[in-house]
């Protein structure tokens, strides 16, 4: 089972609805006093109500001021294929009178009465067929909430804690257990140790005349964990010292080291843990922002991660995994991105520097149009990974990151902005779609660049332009085009052929782009690679185009 969204209404500075499409590495970004924090309370209140008396508080939670309404909640799962529990939905779903639902999901409501009781229903305002008894109904709903709650569990990392105290928290529990788990070919052992204590004190009373008292040392509960008190957990650089002597950036990086391991042991428990992290970046220095970043990233491959944000480098490059709020007359609103210097500008105007000096840039840069453009070349460098001839071409272009822009315009404003500031730093290479658009974008941006700015910007260097005349989508071979026209030629604003057959420059409506990508992605790649020849010339370009510069750097 998978946690695929969630919704917040009707909660402390909430009081609209805040939706999170997805909790694998979502960032909320928004400045201070805003309502970041609230979000991450919110889903740690879903998942805690059950079993935790003081989880919610309605003087405490209802937004200030609010006279009516209860705190409501959503969660959306997708079941996994073959899930259990999806057969106990389906015997749930049977109860009650709806005519469809995609059975694949199921949404898990939770509300709060007046006075803090919580209340999970998977149906809202459904009537149970005739002959359904409340009891039988109400039972099997129960078992299927707890077995749900119970699958996941959710991990608050408060800013103002230190993290020695995150530590003690967090992570020796689990130390204690795998130590107990170790050591349980021991316990008789230890048990024979205690009896031999125990046998030499009963010795010592009897010998001072006291009669009929035995002793007795035991382990409690037969839980060797219990008895272990903790672990020391040092570092070495130049010396090893203990890890909390070292300063509070190593201490937090080292610390966040520690969730991957926590969270593989949590899915050996059948149990998803849900990462809370609030503002990571407090605890650093600039310098190890970076690797805690990536190490962050990496943990979303076992574990769900949501983190609130001041800082550009922990805001996520797929806009469609970072969320902005904003407080208008006391209520936090959200805000949807469609690019990522959209996204980071919330941060930049709060922080009031420029962009240009906190700009999340990798090693290796290509700044392409839009997020379909970036579709394309992600799937291009995936798809070739198995090819024998092609996985070991463009080592440098495979290491690095794409950004999208959301259209052509946004791309060049955004160069005419900071490229003087960008180009002496990292490796940044354009690319511009071959169509008309493009490439006129292309030339007075160049023009601008050279002339105004007096700074290199050359093809095959500074920028790459691709096929002449067409947009991205023409890298695909004329065969794989026609074959997309006659499947569905509503997705071309413009298409034709010349006397020989020859695709001429065509034009995909804007609302159909993702539908031809798909198709297109879809289609079966012969075994001499053709499919590939008009995209080799633009990846061997950005090879090289990386090569040259960094023999400037």
């Amino acid at each position: 089972m998978h946690l695929k969204s969630f919704r917040i209404n009707h909660y402390r500075s909430i009081s609209a609805e805040v939706r999170l499409d997805t909790l694998k590495g979502l960032s909320v970004v928004g400045p201070n006093n805003c309502g970041k924090t609230n979000i991450l309370k919110g889903i740690k209140t879903f998942f805690s109500a059950k079993d935790e008396d003081n989880a919610y508080s309605y003087k405490r939670d209802i937004p200030f001021g609010s006279k009516a309404g209860q705190s409501s909640f959503t969660a959306t799962f997708e079941f996994d294929e073959n899930d259990p529990l999806k057969e106990q939905f389906q015997e749930l779903f049977d109860m009650v009178e709806i005519t469809s639902q995609d059975l694949n999901e199921v949404n898990l409501y939770l509300t709060f009465s007046n006075k803090g009781n919580p209340s999970y229903v998977f149906f809202k305002g459904v009537k149970r067929k005739d002959g359904v008894k409340s009891n039988s109904y109400t039972y099997l709903e129960r078992k299927l909430v707890d077995k749900i709650l119970n699958s996941f569990e959710c991990v608050y990392v408060p800013s103002a804690k230190s993290v020695e105290q995150l530590y003690n928290t967090l992570v020796m529990p689990y130390l204690r257990k795998v130590a107990s788990e170790k050591l349980s070919n021991s316990l008789n052992v230890l048990k024979s140790g205690l009896k031999e204590i125990s046998e030499s004190v009963d010795n010592e009373l009897r010998g001072c005349g006291i009669q009929g008292f035995t002793t007795e040392f035991k382990v409690p509960n037969d839980e060797l964990e219990k008895i272990i008190s903790g672990f020391d957990f040092s570092i070495t650089d130049t010396e090893e010292t203990d890890i909390f002597n070292k300063g509070m950036g190593i201490q937090c990086t080292a610390l966040f080291s520690t969730f991957s391991w926590i969270s593989k042991k949590k899915k050996e428990e059948e149990k998803q843990l849900i990462w809370l992290i609030e503002e990571p970046e407090s605890f650093l220095h600039p310098e190890l922002t970076r690797s805690c970043n990536r190490i962050l990233d990496n943990l979303k491959d076992h574990a769900y991660v949501v983190l609130t944000t001041h800082s550009l480098a922990f805001v996520h490059q797929d806009t469609r995994k970072v969320i902005g709020v904003e407080k208008v007359d006391g209520n936090t609103l959200p805000i949807k991105f469609k690019s990522f210097p959209e996204a980071t500008k919330k941060i930049r105007d709060s922080l009031g520097v420029k962009f240009g000096d906190f700009f999340n840039l990798d090693k290796y840069n290509v700044f392409v149009e839009g997020p379909t453009d970036k579709e394309y070349f992600m799937w291009f460098l995936e798809a070739t990974k198995d090819i024998d001839s092609l996985s070991e071409k463009w080592p440098e272009t495979r290491k690095a990151k794409f950004e999208d822009f959301g259209g052509v315009k946004f791309l060049t404003g955004f160069l005419r902005a900071n490229f003087q500031y960008l180009h002496a730093e990292s490796v940044c290479i354009s690319v511009f779609d071959g169509d008309r658009e493009g490439s006129d974008e292309r030339q007075n941006i160049q023009s601008y660049i050279q002339n105004k700015l007096q700074l290199p910007f050359a093809p095959n260097q500074q920028f790459v332009s691709i096929r002449s005349g067409f947009a991205i989508e023409g890298l695909f071979t004329d065969e794989w085009i026609k074959v997309a026209y006659e499947h569905n030629s509503t997705w071309f604003d413009s298409y034709s052929e010349d006397a020989q057959g020859i695709i001429e420059p065509f034009k995909i409506n804007d609302t159909k782009k993702k539908q031809f990508l798909n198709f297109m992605l879809s289609q079966t790649k012969d075994s001499e690679n053709v499919w590939a020849k008009n995209w080799l010339p633009v990846f061997n370009s950005l090879e090289s185009a990386i090569s040259k510069q960094l023999s400037k750097k």
